[in-house]
Protein backbone atom coordinates (compact mmCIF):
# COMPACT_ATOMS: atom_id res chain seq x y z
CA UNK A 1 0.00 0.00 0.00
CA UNK A 2 1.53 3.75 -0.63
CA UNK A 3 -0.03 6.94 -0.22
CA UNK A 4 2.71 9.38 -2.27
CA UNK A 5 2.25 12.70 -1.14
CA UNK A 6 5.28 14.03 -3.44
CA UNK A 7 2.76 12.47 -6.90
CA UNK A 8 -0.79 12.65 -5.07
CA UNK A 9 -1.78 8.80 -5.67
CA UNK A 10 -3.05 6.42 -3.13
CA UNK A 11 -2.23 2.66 -4.87
CA UNK A 12 -4.84 0.03 -2.80
CA UNK A 13 -3.10 -3.30 -3.33
CA UNK A 14 -5.36 -6.02 -4.49
CA UNK A 15 -4.50 -9.63 -4.23
CA UNK A 16 -3.62 -11.83 -7.00
CA UNK A 17 -3.47 -9.50 -9.95
CA UNK A 18 0.05 -8.04 -10.06
CA UNK A 19 0.14 -5.87 -6.95
CA UNK A 20 3.66 -6.22 -5.64
CA UNK A 21 5.26 -5.78 -8.97
CA UNK A 22 3.05 -2.58 -9.44
CA UNK A 23 4.17 -1.71 -5.94
CA UNK A 24 7.51 -1.67 -6.54
CA UNK A 25 7.59 -0.49 -9.48
CA UNK A 26 5.71 2.70 -7.84
CA UNK A 27 7.91 3.01 -4.84
CA UNK A 28 10.23 4.54 -6.93
CA UNK A 29 8.11 7.92 -7.62
CA UNK A 30 8.22 8.01 -4.10
CA UNK A 31 9.48 11.07 -1.18
CA UNK A 32 10.84 10.62 1.86
CA UNK A 33 6.44 11.67 3.42
CA UNK A 34 5.21 9.18 1.47
CA UNK A 35 3.89 5.87 3.29
CA UNK A 36 4.69 2.70 1.97
CA UNK A 37 4.00 -0.51 3.68
CA UNK A 38 6.47 -3.84 4.04
CA UNK A 39 5.98 -6.71 1.58
CA UNK A 40 8.02 -10.00 1.83
CA UNK A 41 11.49 -10.05 2.59
CA UNK A 42 12.41 -11.29 -1.24
CA UNK A 43 10.53 -8.60 -2.90
CA UNK A 44 12.37 -6.05 -1.04
CA UNK A 45 15.18 -7.16 -1.99
CA UNK A 46 13.82 -6.43 -5.20
CA UNK A 47 12.79 -3.05 -4.56
CA UNK A 48 15.80 -2.09 -3.20
CA UNK A 49 17.88 -3.68 -6.15
CA UNK A 50 15.54 -1.20 -8.37
CA UNK A 51 16.34 1.88 -6.75
CA UNK A 52 12.48 1.75 -4.75
CA UNK A 53 11.78 4.00 -1.76
CA UNK A 54 11.93 1.17 1.12
CA UNK A 55 9.09 1.18 3.58
CA UNK A 56 8.41 3.95 5.69
CA UNK A 57 6.44 6.35 7.52
CA UNK A 58 3.70 2.85 8.27
CA UNK A 59 4.48 2.23 12.01
CA UNK A 60 6.56 4.56 13.82
CA UNK A 61 9.21 2.66 16.04
CA UNK A 62 11.30 0.35 14.42
CA UNK A 63 11.08 1.56 10.92
CA UNK A 64 14.71 2.07 10.36
CA UNK A 65 16.15 -0.72 12.22
CA UNK A 66 13.67 -2.40 9.36
CA UNK A 67 15.29 -0.85 6.70
CA UNK A 68 18.57 -1.43 7.95
CA UNK A 69 17.82 -4.79 7.84
CA UNK A 70 16.82 -4.74 4.22
CA UNK A 71 19.30 -3.26 3.50
CA UNK A 72 21.82 -5.80 5.05
CA UNK A 73 19.81 -8.45 3.75
CA UNK A 74 19.29 -10.12 6.86
CA UNK A 75 15.76 -11.71 7.19
CA UNK A 76 15.72 -12.29 11.08
CA UNK A 77 13.98 -8.92 12.10
CA UNK A 78 11.88 -9.24 9.20
CA UNK A 79 9.82 -12.47 10.24
CA UNK A 80 8.93 -10.73 13.59
CA UNK A 81 8.12 -7.43 11.83
CA UNK A 82 5.07 -5.83 13.28
CA UNK A 83 1.99 -4.67 11.86
CA UNK A 84 1.71 -0.49 11.92
CA UNK A 85 -1.15 1.56 11.20
CA UNK A 86 -0.92 1.80 7.05
CA UNK A 87 0.09 -2.38 5.96
CA UNK A 88 -0.36 -4.32 3.21
CA UNK A 89 -3.60 -5.05 1.78
CA UNK A 90 -5.05 -2.42 3.40
CA UNK A 91 -9.08 -1.50 2.60
CA UNK A 92 -9.60 1.61 0.98
CA UNK A 93 -11.99 2.70 4.23
CA UNK A 94 -9.10 1.99 6.40
CA UNK A 95 -6.76 3.70 4.37
CA UNK A 96 -8.96 6.90 4.28
CA UNK A 97 -9.67 6.72 7.79
CA UNK A 98 -6.33 7.05 8.92
CA UNK A 99 -5.39 9.56 5.91
CA UNK A 100 -8.16 12.02 6.59
CA UNK A 101 -11.12 12.51 4.16
CA UNK A 102 -9.35 15.93 2.53
CA UNK A 103 -6.32 13.86 1.97
CA UNK A 104 -7.81 10.74 0.86
CA UNK A 105 -10.75 12.98 -1.52
CA UNK A 106 -8.00 14.93 -2.74
CA UNK A 107 -6.08 12.13 -3.85
CA UNK A 108 -9.11 10.37 -5.55
CA UNK A 109 -11.71 11.40 -8.04
CA UNK A 110 -14.30 11.90 -5.63
CA UNK A 111 -18.38 12.49 -6.17
CA UNK A 112 -18.27 13.80 -3.27
CA UNK A 113 -19.12 11.37 -0.87
CA UNK A 114 -17.45 8.15 -1.62
CA UNK A 115 -13.94 7.81 -4.07
CA UNK A 116 -14.32 6.84 -7.92
CA UNK A 117 -11.14 4.80 -8.55
CA UNK A 118 -9.31 6.81 -11.21
CA UNK A 119 -7.27 4.52 -12.82
CA UNK A 120 -7.36 0.98 -13.32
CA UNK A 121 -4.27 -0.92 -14.63
CA UNK A 122 -6.32 -3.90 -16.93
CA UNK A 123 -3.57 -6.97 -17.02
CA UNK A 124 -4.81 -7.67 -20.51
CA UNK A 125 -3.76 -4.48 -21.52
CA UNK A 126 -0.86 -3.74 -19.46
CA UNK A 127 1.81 -2.36 -21.71
CA UNK A 128 -0.71 0.18 -22.40
CA UNK A 129 -1.94 0.49 -19.60
CA UNK A 130 1.71 0.98 -17.83
CA UNK A 131 2.39 3.43 -20.08
CA UNK A 132 -0.45 5.53 -19.70
CA UNK A 133 -0.47 5.69 -15.74
CA UNK A 134 3.75 6.06 -16.27
CA UNK A 135 2.51 9.41 -18.43
CA UNK A 136 0.15 10.36 -15.51
CA UNK A 137 3.46 9.72 -12.90
CA UNK A 138 5.89 11.30 -15.06
CA UNK A 139 7.63 8.56 -14.48
CA UNK A 140 8.34 5.40 -17.08
CA UNK A 141 7.19 2.28 -14.91
CA UNK A 142 7.25 0.41 -18.18
CA UNK A 143 11.21 0.41 -17.68
CA UNK A 144 10.93 -0.22 -13.99
CA UNK A 145 8.09 -3.01 -13.61
CA UNK A 146 9.41 -6.07 -12.20
CA UNK A 147 7.68 -9.83 -11.85
CA UNK A 148 7.72 -10.26 -8.34
CA UNK A 149 5.50 -13.57 -8.43
CA UNK A 150 5.85 -15.18 -11.74
CA UNK A 151 7.74 -18.19 -10.49
CA UNK A 152 4.64 -19.12 -7.66
CA UNK A 153 2.53 -20.39 -11.08
CA UNK A 154 4.00 -22.74 -12.66
CA UNK A 155 0.79 -24.06 -15.12
CA UNK A 156 0.29 -21.41 -17.10
CA UNK A 157 -3.32 -22.47 -18.60
CA UNK A 158 -6.05 -19.95 -18.35
CA UNK A 159 -7.82 -20.10 -15.13
CA UNK A 160 -10.87 -20.83 -17.34
CA UNK A 161 -9.33 -24.48 -17.68
CA UNK A 162 -8.63 -25.22 -14.61
CA UNK A 163 -11.20 -24.29 -13.04
CA UNK A 164 -14.73 -26.56 -12.53
CA UNK A 165 -18.11 -25.00 -13.99
CA UNK A 166 -19.07 -24.47 -10.23
CA UNK A 167 -16.19 -22.79 -8.71
CA UNK A 168 -16.28 -20.59 -11.87
CA UNK A 169 -19.60 -19.86 -10.85
CA UNK A 170 -18.88 -18.82 -7.04
CA UNK A 171 -15.84 -16.70 -8.67
CA UNK A 172 -18.36 -14.94 -10.82
CA UNK A 173 -21.20 -14.36 -7.90
CA UNK A 174 -18.06 -13.28 -5.53
CA UNK A 175 -16.73 -10.60 -8.39
CA UNK A 176 -19.53 -10.02 -10.22
CA UNK A 177 -18.32 -6.12 -9.77
CA UNK A 178 -15.24 -6.56 -11.13
CA UNK A 179 -16.37 -8.93 -13.97
CA UNK A 180 -19.03 -5.70 -15.26
CA UNK A 181 -16.09 -3.01 -14.84
CA UNK A 182 -13.21 -4.80 -16.38
CA UNK A 183 -15.39 -6.26 -19.32
CA UNK A 184 -14.90 -10.04 -18.75
CA UNK A 185 -17.03 -12.09 -20.17
CA UNK A 186 -18.58 -15.24 -17.33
Amino acid sequence: MIVSHAKKFIFVKTRKTSGTSMEVGLSQVCGPDDIITPISFEDELIRLDMGGTLPQNYAGLGEQRYRDMIKARKMKFLRARRRGKFFNHMPAVAIREYVGKKTYDDYFTSDGEKPIVDFIVNFDNMQEDLTTLGDRLEFDIVAHYPQTKHKFRTNRRPASELLSQKVKDQIYKNCRIEFDAMGYER
